[in-house]
């Protein structure tokens, strides 16, 4: 797991679970790494180390909206901004004084 996956993970998991939340990402991370690689790893050898890359990049861009996500929480964190899920999909934010 990347550092910036550790500290999202930090950041929205309560302590109390974080332990248990990071190892079942971890197996299942690692599982899913090794299947895309094995699948580009057969789709180069199939078809073409090209054909391999290309669907390796076209992945890697569907994951930027994730990153963008992740940056504008960052920022909304440092501007005082904090929502709950539920908060974000209601439109209201909670009382920051509490």
């Amino acid at each position: 797991t990347g550092p910036t996956r550790q500290a999202y993970m930090h950041e929205v998991i309560p302590s109390y679970q974080r332990a248990s939340v990071i190892s079942f990402d971890s197996v299942f991370g690692n599982g899913g790494a090794v299947l895309s690689q094995g699948g580009l790893g057969y789709l180069s050898r199939v078809r073409s180390v090209a054909d391999g890359y290309v669907l390796g990049g076209i992945a890697t861009v569907f994951a930027l909206p994730l990153l963008e996500a992740r940056r504008a929480r960052r920022r909304d964190r440092r501007q005082g901004v904090r929502l709950s899920c539920r908060e974000r999909r209601a439109g209201t934010p909670r009382d920051q004084s509490g």
